[in-house]
């Protein structure tokens, strides 16, 4: 009787505290809308193909087994990218010709070796097999080139020895070869079978031997759909109506893409060590992740007063790119802030507040942030991760990731997440649509 009392006992507890946790857990679902209005009129019936595809490509993944059908399917596919090949120009109609050839075998190799090659055009698709064990299954995406932020990254990309030049104690890095950095396109998805992720690394593997190993894709109206219901409300608990207006969709934006082009900035290989070639991943083992993360986020932060030397942003989107970076922060630390995977972020907050540049008002639940000290706390910490990775330290990157007090929430976030409870920790996408003119 009291062992049936106590097992009661405990699964009321249970269901309290999950129901506790609930609204932490509140998922946003949503039809992301993409914008065709400003492609060309080639492009717009290349786009009006790609649109007859996903049927083709969700009855094949909706298909139990293997036959006919899939083989069918297959072949309607292949028809409709033979018929985008006839209007397209001439480095994608090759692509898109291998693809037709490829779809039809299941083997993407061919197709996702064109693909790397050429520039990015105004309507692009990816089509793979999907990562799940069952490979009957395809991977698809329709994407529309965003044209002022795609240039914004290329330009950004241009003065990356710059940031590598601004970063301190960077030991060890070595000169960066532009043609082999990743390019990033920013775009619109007009249709995916999986839209949960922000950005893209394409080909996952880098084993082909082409110009680049593989491209970064940004999706810009997933992003625009996630600051508007995540980030722009956690701005306004957290900073309050005024301060909020400095959390922008350009700084969002840009973070993103600084901190992509920022994994380029760091040492590959230790050198002086020993006959062997060390590599600073091997060396920082466990650890290595963690810390590439912080470097990156750090890097991408400081190097922002690059983008304002070089004429790229104006003196004002400093403070903006500060706030904007805190509340991403913020949003990321929302729910179960202690998973490992969110070890970078919680670390770089609590070392930011730990350093005052983020002060808490317990009374109002609202932060501000001391822009002096965060850009100078940022530069420390960026400092102290990079010299970690120059020297292959893996005795100080592990007491820095074993500071209990920071990678562990503080009472401070505790009380920020309280306030927090409210606000989507996601957003989930249903289905596409065309933006209305």
């Amino acid at each position: 009787m009291k062992k049936s009392i106590i097992i009661i006992i405990f699964l009321l507890i249970t269901v309290f505290i999950i129901a506790g946790d609930l609204p932490e857990r509140k998922i946003k679902s949503l039809v992301l809308e993409y914008d065709r209005s400003a492609i060309s009129a080639p492009a717009n019936s290349q786009l009006d193909y790609f649109l007859q595809i996903p049927q083709w490509v969700e009855k094949i993944n909706n298909t139990a087994q293997p036959g006919n059908k899939l083989t069918i399917y297959r072949r309607r596919i292949s028809r409709i990218l033979k018929q985008a090949a006839a209007v397209a120009e001439a480095d994608q109609k090759t692509y898109l010709s291998a693809l037709a050839d490829d779809v039809k075998a299941n083997n993407f190799k061919s197709s996702t070796a064109l693909w790397v090659e050429y520039e990015r055009p105004e309507v692009d698709i990816i089509l793979l097999s999907s990562d799940s064990r069952d490979k009957k299954n395809l991977e698809f995406h329709i994407l529309i080139k965003n044209k002022e932020f795609s240039e914004k990254a290329k330009q950004y990309s241009k003065i990356l020895d710059k940031m590598l030049e601004n970063i301190p104690k960077n030991q060890g890095a070595i000169a960066i070869e532009p043609g082999r950095i990743s390019p990033i396109s920013v775009l619109d998805i007009a249709y995916s079978t999986n839209p949960d992720r922000y950005t893209m690394l394409y080909p996952k593997t880098a084993t082909l031997e082409t110009k680049f190993r593989n491209r970064v894709l940004v999706f810009r109206n997933l992003l625009q759909a996630r600051f508007d219901h995540i980030i722009l409300p956690t701005a306004e608990k957290v900073l309050g109506n005024k301060k909020m207006m400095l959390v922008t969709f350009n700084s969002y934006l840009s973070n993103i893409i600084m901190h992509r082009l920022n994994h380029f900035t760091g040492p590959i290989f230790l050198e002086g060590q020993s006959e062997k070639v060390l590599t600073v991943k091997d060396e920082l083992k466990k650890f290595f992740h963690s810390i590439e993360e912080i470097r990156a986020d750090t890097a991408a932060i400081h190097n922002a007063k690059v983008l304002e030397v070089e004429k790229l942003i104006e003196k004002e989107e400093l403070k903006n790119i500060a706030h904007t970076y805190v509340v991403t922060l913020l949003t990321e630390l929302k729910f179960n802030p202690k998973s490992p995977r969110k070890e970078p972020a919680l670390l770089i907050f609590n070392y930011l507040f730990k350093n005052d540049a983020i002060l808490l008002d317990i009374n109002t639940k609202k932060i501000r942030i001391q822009i002096e000290k965060f850009g100078s706390t940022v530069k420390k910490l960026l400092a102290k991760v990079s010299q970690i990775e120059s020297q292959g330290n893996y005795a100080e990157a592990g007491l820095l990731m074993g500071k209990e007090k920071l990678t562990s929430p503080s009472d401070e976030l505790k009380m920020i997440r309280k306030n927090l409870k409210k606000i989507p920790v996601q957003i989930k996408i249903t289905g596409f649509k065309e933006k209305a003119r």
